[in-house]
């Protein structure tokens, strides 16, 4: 079965039926999706959000930054929707960002004590059960650690019909919020300055968190923009619209250089979405949703 059909079919099948049913056929028709490969070799893949990554055999990947004094960025793979986590922070300190503990905390937890890091701060950049289901292991493991996420998206941590994980048949949810922030706002944690874009349409609030004085520059993105994508829109509470206008006015306004850290798939650049990204990129062949 080609690209097309499948995406042709899981269009078919969201125009006609909704619920948990709709849900489940979503995650079967995102994991058994086959990605194409672009002739510059980069891969084009449908809209994702509870998706499949290409590091099935990863459990955790390290980046350092281009200077020694530069931020270090530890990725955890959750391999039930291949989610990334991730451990963000300076060498020299302790306190870090635990950004959207997934169903697999064990490695991210070894990873902080190991090292005697300590969370300053654990970012949610949206409620979808698969970036949430870590929050409470972390909060129990560091309880005065403030679990932050979007405003509009609060509401998600302690509804399971909301955060999608009921139509799986397990009600997850999360401690809530301990501080809710607003687009616009700045947050000063852990050594990084770091940029609140609220960005929603894959979900109803989804934010991304922006280190502009890093160099490069750092998004701490979730399910918003992919390496060859974008995120799903066709939850509950999704807006391809307002997705595609997002990326296009709060992310593609960034240095070329600036680095996309996904909550799925590999890590990009601003500079290669804008170019190359099929769905809101400058080659895209898709009609504009803005």
């Amino acid at each position: 079965m080609n690209f097309d059909l499948h995406l042709v079919m899981s269009d078919r099948f969201f125009r006609i039926c909704r619920g948990p049913a709709a849900a489940s056929l979503a995650l079967f028709f995102q994991t058994r999706l086959p990605s194409l490969q672009s002739e510059d070799h980069r891969v084009a893949r449908a809209p994702t959000g509870f998706g499949s990554s290409h590091f099935k055999d990863l459990t955790h990947m390290e980046s350092i930054g281009p200077q020694d004094s530069g931020p270090f960025v530890e990725s955890f793979l959750s391999p039930m929707f291949d989610q990334w986590s991730y451990l963000i922070g300076r060498p020299g300190r302790q306190d870090v960002l635990v950004v959207d503990p997934g169903f697999r905390t064990t490695h991210l937890l070894e990873a902080l004590r190991r090292r005697s890091l300590r969370p300053a701060a654990i970012l949610n950049t949206h409620g979808h059960s698969d970036h949430i289901a870590g929050n409470r292991a972390l909060k129990e493991a560091f309880p005065d650690a403030p679990l932050i996420i979007g405003r509009n998206e609060a509401h998600l941590l302690t509804d399971p019909v909301a955060n999608l994980s009921a139509a799986f048949g397990h009600e997850l949810t999360s401690p809530p919020a301990d501080r809710l922030v607003d687009d616009g706002e700045t947050l000063d944690l852990a050594g990084f300055l770091l940029e609140v874009r609220e960005i929603p349409g894959h979900s109803p609030g989804s934010v991304v968190f922006v280190a502009r004085d890093e160099s490069p520059p750092i998004v701490i993105g979730g399910d918003v923009l992919f390496a060859g994508s974008i995120g799903r829109f066709d939850f509950p509470g999704g807006d391809g619209r307002l997705l595609v206008s997002g990326i296009r006015t709060k992310l593609f306004n960034l240095p070329d250089e600036t680095r996309v850290l996904p909550g799925h798939g590999p890590e990009t650049t601003i500079g290669i979405e804008r170019l190359r990204n099929p769905y809101v990129g400058e080659r895209s062949e898709l009609d504009r949703l803005d």
